[in-house]
């Protein structure tokens, strides 16, 4: 589909070549014109941690993508941009990223607990293990509520967490659960317990994640998947490497990157957020972007994750540059 070598996947029509050879040659000029874009490039080969790209290098390249394919530009939105992804995924006939995942970032994206998850053939069909469970039977009892322990023993953290995406935009604070209904205009809300995942850097310094433990609220168990996402393995990254080195070149190149909040990059379509509300001391929370713990989220991550993978598939020749998406850390060689 994308994520494991979108390389194979961009040979399905030739649509995809035809498109990435005009955005290839635009690249190469853009570089040419701006060469400071690839100063960011340097900073990565010397061990300097980037946050991205200047705000009018990505303006330019912007709208020199979409008039390369022959779209009008427009004003880009916050967040991840459907317009650009929209005119690709026209250009080469690739239906989800022409279709479906724009109006995913538009509208937001359904968890499929009251709405269906369209999909578009990118990972293999299954058939759902159980009959999902009826979304109206679901209750909350906020009398004595309480998070994980790991959560409950450092409340300042998960605030501090909260807070942090709450100043991007990806959730909102209640002061009470009245309040929180009001906002939603709905009867009732389900509350998911939250979790602190804390791992040690190889710096000795702490990466804290919150986890939403929608498994246990019950949330997950009314979802139906149709489809299993598919991560690349080891092995494709090593045999990227072998292939690329077999064109008998100088020598090869890596870079891994992480992709910052990459479930959160998505929005949820406001249907459903009700689904995805917690409480953390006296606050009751909604996050109105994908959540960590949720049984559709890799997969809706993963179709996006996928279209990137497919793009990048479509610019660069496959005998010099390859790619493997490990559900949110690409892995590049060149």
């Amino acid at each position: 589909g994308g994520m494991r070598r979108p390389d194979r996947s961009v040979l399905s029509h030739d649509g995809y070549r035809r498109a990435g050879g005009h955005l290839r040659d635009m690249v190469e000029r853009f570089v040419d014109e701006y060469p400071e874009a690839m100063e960011i490039a340097e900073s990565l080969r010397t061990g300097i941690s980037v946050t991205g790209f200047d705000e009018a290098i990505k303006t330019e390249f912007r709208e020199r993508w979409l008039r390369t394919l022959g779209f009008s530009a427009s004003v880009r939105a916050s967040g991840p941009d459907p317009t650009t992804l929209e005119a690709w995924g026209m250009a080469v006939g690739d239906l989800d990223a022409a279709r479906i995942l724009p109006s995913w970032l538009r509208k937001g994206a359904p968890i499929g607990v009251l709405e269906t998850i369209e999909t578009a053939d990118v990972f293999p069909e299954v058939s759902p293990d159980e009959v999902p469970k009826n979304p109206d039977t679901l209750t909350s009892c906020v009398a004595g509520w309480s998070n994980y322990a790991s959560a409950e023993e450092e409340p300042q953290v998960v605030m501090d967490l909260l807070q942090k995406q709450e100043s991007k935009g990806h959730c909102k604070f209640f002061d009470s659960m009245p309040k929180l209904l009001e906002y939603l205009q709905v009867d009732s809300a389900v509350l998911t317990k939250l979790a602190l995942i804390t791992k040690i850097k190889g710096d000795g310094t702490k990466k804290h994640r919150l986890i939403w433990d929608l498994l246990r609220s019950e949330v997950n168990a009314t979802v139906a998947l149709t489809e299993r996402i598919v991560l690349p393995r080891i092995q494709d990254a090593v045999d990227d490497a072998s292939d690329l080195l077999r064109q008998g070149r100088a020598g090869l190149e890596r870079l891994a990157l992480d992709i910052c909040d990459a479930f959160h990059n998505i929005p949820l379509r406001d249907s459903e957020t009700r689904f995805t509300c917690g409480k953390a001391g006296n606050q009751f929370v909604v996050f109105e972007v994908l959540c960590m713990g949720g049984k559709s989220s890799p997969n809706i991550w993963g179709r996006v994750a996928a279209a990137i993978g497919r793009i990048l598939a479509s610019i660069f020749d496959p005998d010099e540059f390859r790619c493997e998406i490990y559900v949110d850390d690409p892995l590049m060689a060149v």
